[in-house]
């Protein structure tokens, strides 16, 4: 009985650190908002909202898009997707970007958003010729 105690103990915090996780695992800092475990120099990502350990994943998906040569790239991502109807409020959308030092794009949420049912988020690359590697996940209940 104590054996099994002690494994159920160890896979919880294993899982609660995000060991054996691809994606950034949020901390839980109490009832207050989450915060993302993820810092990487020169990245550009952006984390909008507030995230509480009620919420959940709503939407979670990668971009990644290798650039063009005679301009800038970009993507435009619709939640939820035309002629779907999703009754859940947004609370947080979380934007990571996978490139570093400046080389990656940005996000911005063009429409709706956080307090809405529906968003829009922009993903474009920084530089001409460049392209973007992005996570994005969004929050609600």
């Amino acid at each position: 009985m104590l054996k099994l105690l002690l494994l159920v103990v160890s896979l919880g915090i294993a899982y609660s650190i995000g060991v054996g996780n691809y994606y950034p695992y949020p901390q839980f800092t109490g009832w207050g908002c989450r915060q993302p475990v993820y810092s990487v120099n020169g990245s550009h990502s952006s984390f909008i909202g507030c995230v509480k350990p009620t919420d959940k994943l709503l939407f979670n998906q990668v971009y990644n898009n290798s650039g063009s040569y005679f301009g800038t790239t970009k993507k435009l991502i619709t939640y939820p997707k035309r002629g779907y109807i999703r009754n859940e409020t947004i609370t947080g959308i979380w934007m990571f970007d996978y490139h570093r030092y400046g080389k990656g794009g940005y996000g911005r949420v063009i429409s709706g958003g956080v307090g809405y049912k529906n968003v829009t988020i922009e993903l474009r690359s920084y530089k001409w010729g460049a392209g973007f590697n992005f996570l994005i996940q969004i929050y609600g209940y």
